[in-house]
């Protein structure tokens, strides 16, 4: 083992040089993660072993009614569960009660191609290779390869991990694309704005790019963001025709009967604002009041970042941490954005001063997975508290003081 990534270790001379030793209070967070980390695993080992690949059952369900001629299904709650659960009754522990699809079409033409092989096989590769992904845009956005393993081990260990290998969900992509197009927002414009047009098919993580890009002038990355999404569209609607785009803004414009469903069911399994206080006794009228709060302060705060020379890490878990505030629906998966941001502060602050408080702020938020869903642990109703509390404590830790962002440099 090398010494000082998991303790002081005893190396001497030219060994100590090559690998100094980390801040005491950051080796008592990396035994603290993996002490969480393995509850974690072994948590959601337990409870999801008899659901193993649910939700990548969604995904492939609807890759199936397009490729066997039943796409009419898609939209159409009650009828896609029951096509479901004929074609994984020898996979499922019991009958699912409502799982509907609720992409937009453009998310169905990525996964389209995996519905060609066997579901195992699927399931297995596309969480395996989105995993690598991710790895590859942390170990991309690192500037300090020494630390990268450590970060991957943190990765690795968050609850969220387990969550979503087990559910068979989409929330590495969805890191990865994040984190990959801020790294290249500077130095490869035209791509970044690609990965941002891709990430599209989760467009409640979509909402703050606009107005990081806004603020830091970052106007081609905009323009390649808006027509890769654009060419998604139209693609998938030449496949698959209109039908699909009206059934799914329908449901996203909350017209329709699936929505009606899905809101008063998987909605409040989530852990957005709206629904830690519906679940808290609120009204939902008042809820969605105080989303819309959320959205605009998650929206200030991100603005103020991109204008600031912030550190580019501090910038991004800003932004993170902000889009899980802001975004009207949150699962437990996705609380993958709150481990990364946790990750990407940590490793702002190695390079000044690491603080008892930004320990423990960090490791409460990267933690935070376990929390969830708050309709099961009341506790997990504080998350929103959380991430306000993490997303102020990030603007104030620097400042504007810190050095001009070498990956994404404001206008």
């Amino acid at each position: 083992m090398r010494p000082g990534f998991f303790g002081p270790g005893s190396a001497s001379g030219a060994a100590s040089h090559a690998a100094p030793s980390l801040p005491a209070r950051f080796v008592l967070m990396l035994r603290l993660f993996a002490l969480f980390g393995a509850i974690g695993w072994g948590f959601y080992t337990l409870t999801l072993r008899h659901q193993a690949g649910v939700d990548w059952m969604v995904f492939y369900t609807a890759s199936h009614a397009y490729l066997d001629g039943h796409l009419g299904v898609l939209f159409d709650g009650e009828r896609f569960t029951a096509l479901l659960n004929s074609r994984f009754a020898g996979w499922l522990a019991f009958p699912m009660s409502f799982l509907p699809w609720v992409n937009p079409p453009n998310f169905l033409l990525m996964i389209l191609p995996f519905g060609l092989l066997p579901f195992a096989l699927s399931y297995a590769l596309f969480e395996g290779v989105t995993l690598l992904l991710l790895i590859a845009a942390l170990a991309f956005c690192i500037r300090d390869r020494a630390r990268l393993p450590l970060l991957i081990f943190a990765l690795v260990a968050c609850p969220a991990t387990p969550f979503t290998i087990f559910l068979g969900q989409s929330s590495f992509l969805s890191g990865a694309l994040l984190i990959a197009g801020f790294t290249l927002t500077e130095r490869r414009p035209t791509l970044a704005g690609i990965l941002f047009g891709i990430l599209a098919y989760k467009p409640q993580f979509c909402l703050l790019i606009p107005v990081a890009l806004i603020a830091g002038r970052h106007w081609r990355v905009l323009l390649a963001a808006a027509a890769t999404a654009a060419l998604a569209v139209l693609v998938s609607a030449a496949i698959f025709g209109l039908g699909p785009w009206r059934d799914w803004l329908d449901f996203a414009l909350g017209a329709s009967e699936l929505y009606r469903h899905w809101s008063a069911t998987a909605r409040l399994t989530g852990q957005s604002v709206y629904s830690c206080l519906v679940i808290l006794g609120a009204s939902p009228a008042l809820a969605n009041l105080a989303q819309g709060a959320a959205l605009l302060g998650a929206g200030a705060a991100t603005y103020w970042c991109y204008r600031k020379p912030l550190p580019d890490h501090l910038r991004l878990a800003v932004l993170l941490a902000a889009s899980l505030l802001a975004a009207p629906h949150v699962s437990t998966s996705d609380g993958l954005l709150a481990g990364l941001a946790a990750i990407l502060y940590l490793d702002a602050r190695l390079d000044r001063a690491l603080r008892l408080d930004d320990v423990v702020l960090a490791s409460l938020l990267w933690v935070s997975p376990l929390m969830s869903p708050p309709h099961l642990f009341v506790v997990g109703t504080a998350i929103p508290l959380l991430l306000c509390v993490f997303i102020v404590s990030a603007m104030r830790r620097d400042g504007g003081k810190g050095l001009p962002a070498p990956g994404v440099v404001a206008g």
